[in-house]
């Protein structure tokens, strides 16, 4: 709910595995753990975990909401070297190389519905896909947001902090 506040901001991770009727198989979710809490580092920190979990050998198609996730994978390890996540980057790069895993990432605009009109490489399980993976990372920073008498207080200082300046 606070997405505009940087210290009181809570983001939820998910990944869906869905079957070929867009039904989910399984489905994770968790808080996004440290202080840096941006959505950018949420959409990382899923595909960083999934291949942390998955077995040796998996050929794996990952489907992104983030252009920044998906640009900077596919610009490679050196390109991801500059990010400001570059300590996701480097972990999931080693196990990547470690498992020996062949990882596609794709990305798709974010908040499509099923009725939208689609980009080329866009298919409707993406869209079904995204949308149970955003529902889920959003129960659980529900979850874990901060309460609304610390966030009032936050939010009551950004305002005398911008009168000030």
């Amino acid at each position: 709910e606070y997405t505009s506040f940087p210290e009181i901001r809570r983001v939820g991770v998910a990944l869906v595995k869905i079957n070929t009727e867009g039904e989910v198989l399984f489905g994770a979710q968790f808080p996004l753990v440290g202080d840096v809490q941006t959505v950018a580092r949420g959409e990382l920190t899923a595909l960083a975990e999934l291949i942390n979990h998955a077995k040796p050998n998996t050929t794996i198609v990952f489907v992104t909401d983030n252009k920044g996730v998906f640009d900077k994978y596919n610009a490679g390890r050196e390109n991801a070297k500059l990010s400001s996540n570059c300590d996701l980057y480097h972990k999931l790069f080693q196990n990547i190389n470690r498992k020996n895993i062949a990882l596609t990432v794709r990305w798709m605009p974010s908040h499509l519905k099923p009725e939208d009109e689609r980009p080329e490489g866009v298919s409707l399980l993406d869209v079904l896909g995204n949308a149970s993976a955003d529902r889920l990372a959003g129960d659980i920073a529900k979850v874990y947001e901060v309460s609304r008498t610390t966030a009032e207080e936050c939010m009551k200082y950004y305002k005398y902090t911008k009168l000030i300046q």
